[in-house]
């Protein structure tokens, strides 16, 4: 038993060290350029290890982005949800990982963030709030969470674009004005 633990807490570095040679990697040069012998190399292990523990640079990206969801949860699951601390938390989270979705943006990959945050939607407003949004069947649901998720997801990549300026307050009380029909009639 000791000796499987031994291996997976090797296994999690290794996992470790080739993300943190990906994102490296990603901030010097384009994503398509990048070959598996580079991140081995970058990470200080063998192309062996590299297929060990991933399929693909972008089970890379993968694996990394579902880090971010399981974080983001967790920030979501300590908050009272209104409106405004859901917002204010959105904007916070991303501004502690603005040098991610700057990458991201650079490389043209904000689509696999989209992407996966949207298949974690469910699993998202399951943690979160299930009780909260009774008036839907399931199909309804999945509309309304795809349907505010693109609201938010196309108002961050503004505020990226923008340079990221606002305070994740200000967001906040934008998208607080917004959605309480206080901008849109």
């Amino acid at each position: 038993m000791k000796e499987k633990s031994k291996i997976n807490k090797i296994a999690m570095q290794s996992r470790k060290w080739i993300t943190e040679a990906m994102l490296k990697l990603l901030a010097e040069k384009p994503y398509e350029k990048i070959t598996i012998t580079e991140i081995a190399y970058t990470a200080q292990l063998g192309r062996r290890t590299f297929y060990r523990n991933f399929a693909s640079k972008e089970d890379v990206l993968d694996m990394y982005i579902k880090g971010l969801i399981d974080e983001y949860i967790n920030l979501l699951k300590n908050e009272y949800l209104t409106i405004h601390n859901g917002a204010k938390v959105y904007f916070t989270f991303w501004s502690k990982h603005l040098d991610f979705l700057i990458l991201m943006e650079k490389n043209n990959l904000l689509h696999l963030l989209l992407q996966r945050f949207n298949q974690y939607l469910p699993m998202i407003h399951k943690e979160v709030n299930e009780n909260k949004i009774e008036k839907f069947n399931d199909r309804m649901l999945e509309y309304v969470l795809f349907f505010s998720a693109g609201g938010f997801w196309n108002i961050l990549v503004k505020w990226l674009q923008d340079g990221a300026k606002e305070t994740p307050d200000d967001m906040a009380m934008l998208i607080d004005s917004i959605l309480s029909d206080k901008l849109i009639k």
